[in-house]
């Protein structure tokens, strides 16, 4: 069983958890992969990931930038 690192401390969510819901809301269109910003609030509002501390959100932005780097290349 691997283990994913933590991402968000406050809410225990970890780096696989945050890639799935990033790869479901592309999946499913929820959020457009252009718009980061958007991407960011549906984490917070879906995982609440960003929503104590804040200390995660650097790490988050990362996550979605790669996200939408990765949908841009599988895209082409």
């Amino acid at each position: 069983m691997s283990t994913s690192r933590v991402v968000c401390q406050c809410h225990n969510v970890s780096e696989a958890t945050i890639c799935a819901q990033l790869t479901l809301m592309r999946g499913q269109q929820i959020v457009m992969a252009g718009h980061p910003h958007e991407q960011l609030n549906m984490l917070k509002n879906t995982l609440k990931c960003g929503t104590e501390c804040g200390s995660c959100l650097p790490a988050l932005r990362a996550l979605i930038a790669a996200s939408v780097t990765n949908s841009a290349k599988e895209a082409a």
